[in-house]
């Protein structure tokens, strides 16, 4: 039986509780806003937040934890294929201040030609021909924000 919860902020500051919050996700249904800000959660616990996590306009995931390149792939080609008004707000492992969103994504190989890239003051814009949201994405502070949305 799954939990009737759509939306979770986690938050903790010790690890003492961590074995909780991993019994209440593999309990939980669908879930459309997740804010996560618990430091040293596994990685399988990131994955089945990926997992649990829903795209639907105006839905968010927001981490505060580092993923690894294969969770950031499979979380943004979730919300790319759901064309769904969605924000993702996440640091890939490896972030630094400066750091580009192509040093953690590759945009050539998931984004067909009719796509068209432009960068400016650090951030992308992906214009995707043939769909109707495009894909703006900025850094902040220490995360990518990565947002569907009607840029034009």
């Amino acid at each position: 039986m799954q939990l009737p919860v759509d939306t979770v902020d986690l938050q903790m500051r010790s690890e003492g509780g961590l074995e909780n919050v991993e019994r209440f996700l593999e309990n939980a249904g669908p879930l459309y806003n997740i804010s996560c800000n618990i430091q040293n959660i596994k990685p399988n616990t990131i994955d089945v937040l990926i997992d649990k996590f829903v795209p639907v306009d105006g839905g968010s995931f927001d981490l505060k934890q580092p993923l690894s390149k294969d969770q950031l792939e499979r979380l943004v080609l979730k919300c790319e294929m759901s064309d769904k008004k969605v924000n993702v707000t996440v640091s890939p492992e490896g972030f630094t201040y400066g750091s580009d969103v192509t040093d953690f994504f590759d945009f050539d190989k998931h984004y067909p030609n009719n796509s068209t890239i432009r960068a400016f003051y650090g951030k992308s814009l992906v214009i995707r021909e043939g769909k109707k949201l495009d894909l703006f994405v900025s850094a902040r502070r220490n995360m990518f924000e990565w947002e569907w949305c009607e840029m034009l």
